[in-house]
């Protein structure tokens, strides 16, 4: 099951390049279209547009992750913290 999983990650790194790549070759080739000369423009414009948005959408799920992360870390430290005034309190009621 992990290898499948590694293998999945590489298939979907594999594609976002693949991606990345034929959007950079359509971007070259945007100046020989014939006609035009505005279509071209927009064309362009709206792959570097799309080229820019690529990266910020995986960043801004890897910074969801760490922001989980970070809260769950926190709330182990406050139930840490928090065992000690209940074993407080057990003591006192025994007493």
């Amino acid at each position: 099951m992990a290898r499948d999983v590694r293998e999945n990650g590489r298939d979907k790194r594999k594609k976002a390049s693949d991606r990345k790549e034929m959007s950079g070759e359509i971007a070259a080739n945007a100046g020989e279209i014939k006609g035009n000369p505005m279509t071209a423009m927009v064309f362009k414009n709206a792959i570097d547009c799309y080229n820019e948005i690529l990266p910020k959408t995986r960043l801004s799920i890897t910074e969801r992750m760490q922001a989980t992360n970070q809260m769950g870390q926190l709330f182990s430290a406050n139930d840490r913290f928090l065992e000690k005034p209940d074993a407080l309190v057990k003591i006192v009621r025994s007493a």
